[in-house]
């Protein structure tokens, strides 16, 4: 039997060596954050007259050090997020939102949608995180239990859809006593590339399916639910099926893209940060691609969380992950985090995690033997606005 992990003691003395000068400075910066005053919101003219435009954003600057078991170490610098968001209403309920990210040293799209509401119902056109697995990018980057979402819900993206999380469809969501109902109908590869997931092509340029032949969308059925009689209690599920045999879902070299279907649920007791003093999280998710060649592959997930309030304005927590891949070779991978969160803009009331300084450790500890555990561990600065 494998041993979860090995001691990684001194690795750890290592890394908290190189940490110690960038946990004075942002301990520091925190300080001057907690006695600060919060910036006001600006307003913006517009040349139509009744349009409201706000604007939002985040930066995640962290410091990680990682090793590999007898192999690689790696020590530096890196920036997580740096997102600008923009939400325009023309009216009340019809307007767009449109964000884009820096993160990777250039200016590069994540959300562009229409939206429409309605009483009860909401109505979503352009690229967005649909339905999906809870764990993955319905759970927003700034609300991150740890300094990354679950890994089962990471791994599930870029398996299917997109790392990111989102694709261009539309969805329908109807909101019913403390439920919501969604259907997204999409077209199951996200990639910007509009020879792959967008579809944008004119008449003018001479080959109006952009050189390609594809015919395969994806439909996808979500359903959450907000317990009326326990605070912070909710729950809910999916289900998908995706035929647009994106280059994400190979199994093999070119030719060997699969369909799929994909279920999961989830169960919440205080899904953000900081919200509550005890918070618990279970997350599942399956995922089975068709069998192409000799390949027949699925997977199965699970990820359990806790975190509780040390101090009116920080968090611990804990998240304990399995994954299992059955195909031709089976195989099994751990993943254990752990870590501490401190909130400078709690202390004075406003949400949590507004201006939040992370520490986490993390672990992916393959099952089989001879295969080499890895660590990181991250210290990232949170700042919204």
């Amino acid at each position: 039997m494998y041993m979860l992990f090995s001691p990684p003691s001194i690795h750890l003395r290592k890394a908290w060596i190189a940490l110690t000068p960038s946990l004075a400075l942002v301990a520091l910066l925190i300080v001057g954050l907690a006695f600060s005053s919060p910036a006001a919101a600006q307003e913006v003219s517009t040349s139509r007259p009744g349009v409201n435009i706000t604007f939002g954003g985040e930066i995640q600057p962290r410091f990680s050090y990682a090793w590999v078991e007898d192999d690689d170490e790696r020590l530096g610098y890196g920036v997580r997020r740096a997102r600008l968001a923009t939400t325009i209403n023309l009216r009340e309920e019809l307007g767009a939102y449109i964000r884009f990210n820096a993160a990777a040293g250039g200016v590069a799209g994540v959300d562009a949608f229409a939206f429409y509401n309605t009483g009860d119902f909401r109505f979503r056109l352009g690229r967005f995180a649909g339905v999906q697995p809870r764990a993955h990018a319905l759970t927003g980057g700034t609300q991150v239990d740890a300094v990354d979402r679950a890994a089962i819900g990471e791994r599930w993206g870029s398996r299917t859809i997109g790392g990111d999380g989102r694709d261009f469809g539309i969805e329908g969501q109807w909101n019913r006593a403390n439920t919501t109902y969604s259907l997204f109908l999409h077209g199951g590869d996200g990639n910007w590339s509009r020879a792959r997931g967008q579809f944008r092509e004119s008449i003018s340029s001479g080959d109006v399916t952009g050189g390609g032949s594809q015919t395969g969308m994806a439909l996808s059925l979500g359903a959450q639910r907000t317990s009326p009689e326990v605070s912070g209690l909710s729950y809910g599920g999916f289900v998908s099926y995706n035929a647009s045999r994106n280059p994400n879902t190979r199994a093999g070299p070119p030719g060997t893209e699969r369909a799929y279907t994909s279920a999961g649920g989830h169960l919440y007791y205080g899904a953000t940060p900081g919200s509550q003093p005890l918070r618990g999280k279970l997350d599942l998710i399956a995922l089975n691609y068709e069998e192409v060649g000799n390949v027949d592959e699925s997977l199965l997930g699970i990820s359990l969380l806790g975190a509780a309030q040390i101090h009116e304005a920080a968090e611990a927590f804990v998240r304990y992950e399995h994954e299992d891949i059955t195909t031709t070779i089976d195989r099994a991978t751990q993943f254990v985090t752990a870590g501490v969160s401190f909130s400078a803009s709690a202390l004075d009331g406003r949400p949590y995690q507004q201006e939040r300084i992370t520490l986490g450790y993390m672990a992916q500890i393959p099952v089989d033997e001879g295969e080499p555990q890895q660590h990181l561990l991250v210290l990232q600065l949170q700042l919204t606005f």
